[in-house]
């Protein structure tokens, strides 16, 4: 996916990695038909994988997904693999991989993704922190 929140939660995530007991797991979705692409996501992308190219407790995954109830499914297969998750929380943000999903939104100030992490009907343990980046003051 992608936005400023989910750039803001890469960065969050790859400064977390830097500690060697962490474990981290990088899911990228991306539309399954490629034509959403966003230069920034991919500069942004690119710029993280650098950062982090030398850690062993580091994994990245790219998984392609056609719309919300796919990306839906994904996150209960691998919701109970990981012990927390940090999301963007794209407020405001419409994507192909997130189509269909705010009809059904119980937290919507969570976002998409961190909506579906945090509903009790996922029945996990997992943890969540939904990240927004700062909006810049104006003068």
């Amino acid at each position: 996916m992608g936005g400023g929140d989910d750039h803001e939660a890469l960065c969050f995530a790859m400064r977390a990695a830097r500690e060697p007991s962490l474990r981290l797991t990088i899911l990228h979705l991306v539309p399954s038909d490629d034509d959403d692409d966003d230069m920034s996501d991919e500069v942004v992308l690119k710029e993280a994988m650098k950062g982090i190219s030398g850690l062993a407790n580091v994994r990245y995954e790219e998984h392609a997904v056609e719309d919300g109830p796919q990306t839906a499914l994904l996150v209960r297969e691998i919701a109970n693999e990981h012990d927390l998750f940090v999301v963007g929380r794209r407020h405001g943000l419409d994507s192909k991989q997130t189509m269909g999903l705010t009809e059904w939104s119980e937290f919507p100030e969570l976002g998409v993704v961190g909506d579906l992490l945090a509903s009790p009907d996922l029945e996990t343990k997992t943890s969540v922190l939904v990240v927004q980046q700062q909006k810049q003051v104006k003068k």
